[in-house]
This record gives C-alpha cells, structure tokens and sequence, in this order.
C-alpha cells in the first residue's frame, strides 16, 4: 500500500516547483523505481496536465522522455511568466498600439440585421451574449450606424465557441486507444473550457477546440399500433375474421336484439326493416372474398 496521495496538478492555481518537489518524496518514501518515475507523472498528474504535456512534446508522447525532461518542459511554461496564458476569460494584445485607416470621405451606413433562422436563434443569442460578457460587444439602446455580424457555422450545425449543459459532445482523448470519446457536457469553465463526463463516470476538462457536437439523429420508435402483423398461411382465416368492420358487429347485435324481442311478444309487429333492407352503414365495408388461383388454365 502506497503511503500518501498525490493530487491532480491544477494549471491555474498549483506551483509547479512545489509539486515536483512533493512528487519526489513520494517517490523516495514509497521506494519508486527511476523507471517508474515518468508512468507514475503522468497517471497522478490529471488529464488537464496531460493535455499540455502532450502539446509540448508533440510529435513525440511524453512518455517517451524522461522524467527531467517532462518537468523542465513544464516548467518553463507554467511559471508566473506565462500564467496569463492559462487566465479565463478574453486575451488581450499588449504588444503595441493598433491603428485603423478609413478613407477620405466614407460615410457609415446602417445595414439591417440578417435573417436568421428560428433554429439557429438561440444558439446565436447565447454567443452574442458570452461576447457581450467578454467585452467584445457593447449593448446599445440606438445607433446611426450598424453593421450585421455574421456566424459562420461550424460542420455539424453548431454555432461556435458555445455549448450547453447537457449536449452529447465528443472530446479529444489522450493516452488512448481511442482518439475521440463520448461524453455529456457537466460544467464549464470560462468562456472556452468545458468539463465533459464520460459514460463510465470519467471527468476530464477540454478546451472548446477539443470538443466536437455529436451528430443528432432522430431514431424511430415503432409502437404497438404502428406494428405490422404477419400472419402464417394457416392463421389467415382468423385474422380475417378479426378484421371485420365495427359496422358489420353492431349491425348483428341490433339484428339479435329486434329477433329475441318478437320471439318474446308475437304482438309486435315488424315495424322496423331490417338490416337487409336498410342502407348500408357507412362503417359497414364488404368483405373481400379470396378468388382461387388458376393455374396453367386448371382451377386449382
């Protein structure tokens, strides 16, 4: 039994020094052989780690390098240097001032909203207002000017950078067989990282790059109405007789009923007609008779 627990490494609050510093006493406590060092890195360091791992030592798998290897490489990146890298929310640039030229005499014009479809408001509504919430857009009440924003849609249908609890997405997978897996949107993070559930309870943090929408496809449920009954040759005979109209079986019961009230009373007369001579009910529909089969012109 191993003495102690290692944490997850968390990119945006943990220091990395420190952690390397833990992980190695807990390599000299639990006597950790050198060849063990980098699988034991990789298996207690967490997905959201793995991930950068694997960005930074791509083409290669970081289990490929060694242990000085991995943690200097992450060092240099998560240090306080570039801890603005892993900040929530929208990047700035800080490197210079931008200038935009407008030629001489151009005047702003108001141009109409787009038509959008029903479909697509709400998933538009929703990026609009996560751009409102990460000041690239700024609400106005009137304006002599507008421009309409177009969303390009992503392959599946998605409007991007926008998903919603619940949605059954598909994240990258790293470490594995597969390279994509299924999973259900649980949480977010930010504007652009997503925590997804796996089907068998596993949780790993994606970025929104990382994460495809599945294809939704409508699937048919059959019910007991919609059911089709096939009947064998020798059960022919009784579903026709369960076919019969609903007009054919009141029509009977009346019959049966007219018939026992002149047998009680031989005084009544037969007033009304029967159903032979009434007009057909217009539930009532005839049955179809069976013709025979003539084969090589003898009737079979």
């Amino acid at each position: 039994m191993s003495i102690g627990k290692i944490a997850e490494f968390n990119i945006r609050t943990d220091n990395w020094r420190l952690y390397v510093e833990r992980l190695e006493q807990y390599f000299i406590v639990n006597k950790i052989a050198s060849e063990l060092k980098v699988p034991t890195l990789i298996t207690v360091v967490g997905l959201e780690c793995y991930e950068l791992l694997v960005d930074l030592c791509t083409p290669d798998k970081p289990s490929s390098k060694t242990f000085e290897q991995l943690t200097n490489t992450a060092k240099r990146v998560t240090s306080s240097k570039y801890c603005e890298v892993f900040a929530e929310g929208l990047g700035r640039f800080t490197g210079g001032a931008a200038s935009i030229h407008i030629r001489e005499g151009a005047r702003p014009v108001f141009m109409r909203a787009r038509p959008l479809a029903y479909a697509l408001r709400g998933p538009v509504e929703r990026a609009l207002d996560q751009m409102v919430r990460d000041g690239i857009l700024t609400p106005v009440e009137r304006s002599d000017w507008a421009t309409p924003i177009v969303p390009v849609m992503k392959k599946d249908g998605g409007v991007p950078r926008d998903l919603q609890l619940g949605d059954q997405v598909m994240a990258r997978g790293y470490g594995g067989k597969d390279k994509w897996l299924d999973g259900t949107v649980i949480g977010r993070e930010g504007s652009q990282r997503y925590i997804v559930e796996s089907g068998n309870g596993q949780r790993f943090h994606r970025h929104i790059d990382q994460i495809k929408r599945k294809s939704r496809y409508s699937v048919a449920m059959s019910s007991a109405s919609d059911k089709e009954v096939v009947a064998q040759p020798d059960e022919k005979e009784s579903l026709e007789l369960n076919t019969e109209s609903a007009g054919s079986r009141i029509c009977r019961e009346e019959d049966k009923s007219m018939t026992d009230k002149r047998a009680e009373d031989p005084l009544l007369i037969d007033s009304c007609p029967s159903s032979s001579c009434s007009p057909p009910s217009p539930l009532d529909c005839p049955k179809r008779q069976r013709k025979l089969v003539l084969r090589y012109g003898i009737d079979t």
